[in-house]
């Protein structure tokens, strides 16, 4: 529900990769999940929102990223801890 935290893993979303492409350095993964598989709307909606938040402040890129890393070190993504440290790099 949207005001509550969750404060456990809520689940797991077993999926497998389709391909891999490498645009530039930056690598996209197709995999047959999609996000709206694991995360709840509103969940979700609120990342949305704080990224939008954060692309319309005036922190400059590296501390942006740096507030990503952290979001991901929180949430426990592997995939996101990755992408944020490479673009940190």
């Amino acid at each position: 529900e949207p005001g509550r935290f969750l404060v456990a893993q809520a689940g797991v979303l077993i999926t497998q990769v389709r391909s891999v492409k490498q645009m530039g350095s930056r690598h996209f993964v197709l995999v047959d999940a999609g996000f709206n598989d694991l995360m709840r709307p509103a969940m979700y909606n609120a990342l949305v929102q704080a990224k939008t938040a954060l692309e319309n402040s005036t922190l400059d890129t590296t501390l942006m990223e740096l507030v990503y890393l952290r979001v991901s070190q929180i949430n426990g993504c592997a995939f996101c801890l990755e992408m944020h440290s490479k673009a940190l790099r």
